[in-house]
């Protein structure tokens, strides 16, 4: 799903580049690696995948089959990186490029015991990298534990993921570090054939405060 939906948002005829074209990217949970290979193979600049030490060779062979590499002039690494080390040693994630933009998140939420790992390792990623957009989409297959991952979201990013966005009023007098939930899509326009799939997107931007407005930094 997130992999298609990464597609989707890349439509050359209509002059609309993929929201990865030209990020550096990191995939959680990789797996296959078939979302982080899709960033790359729409122009990603860099790609990490990552999941545990057992799944690497897995990853070498998607990558020797992929076609991504005239597109993704960073290239592709493999990392192991486990969730429950870096809620243990945050140094875990030193090898993480302080470049990074987009986090890739794809159907790694369907146990209870999974998910508190993974938002710690969201909310280590938030404080290190300083703008960051974190793409998640995944299968319900719970109910509790979706709704636990779904508070736990809405801590990370400071307010309701119900809605479009979330805004503030506050006047800040310097440089500040915001996090927004800017997009959340279940059983509605694009997947709307499948009311138990969650598709969300929040992110990590900075803004300064200009004649008691705000305005992101370029």
């Amino acid at each position: 799903v997130l992999a298609r939906y990464l597609a989707s948002t890349h439509q050359p005829n209509n002059n609309k580049r993929s929201i990865v074209q030209g990020q550096t990217c990191l995939e959680l949970g990789a797996g296959c690696g078939l979302s982080g290979l899709t960033a790359a193979a729409l122009g990603a600049h860099k790609v990490v995948l990552t999941d545990l030490p057992q799944a690497l060779p897995t990853f070498q062979v998607e990558l020797n089959r992929s076609v991504w590499e005239p597109h993704c002039p960073g290239g592709v690494e493999c990392r192991a990186l486990d969730w429950y080390q870096v809620m243990n040693n945050a140094s875990a994630l030193d090898f993480v490029d302080p470049q990074t933009t987009v986090i890739l998140v794809a159907d790694c939420v369907w146990t209870m015991d999974l998910w508190p790992p993974l938002l710690h390792t969201m909310q280590a990623l938030l404080d290190k990298l300083t703008e960051v957009t974190f793409l998640i989409s995944y299968q319900q297959r719970g109910a509790q534990t979706h709704a636990a991952f779904l508070e736990g979201l809405r801590s990370l990013f400071d307010g309701s993921i119900h809605g479009d966005s979330v805004t503030t009023n506050k006047k800040l007098p310097t440089t500040t570090s915001l996090r927004q939930i800017d997009h959340v899509d279940n059983d509605e326009s694009f997947l709307s054939h499948n009311p138990v799939l969650f598709l969300f997107e929040g992110r990590k931007f900075q803004v300064r405060a200009a004649r008691g407005d705000f305005s992101l930094l370029k």
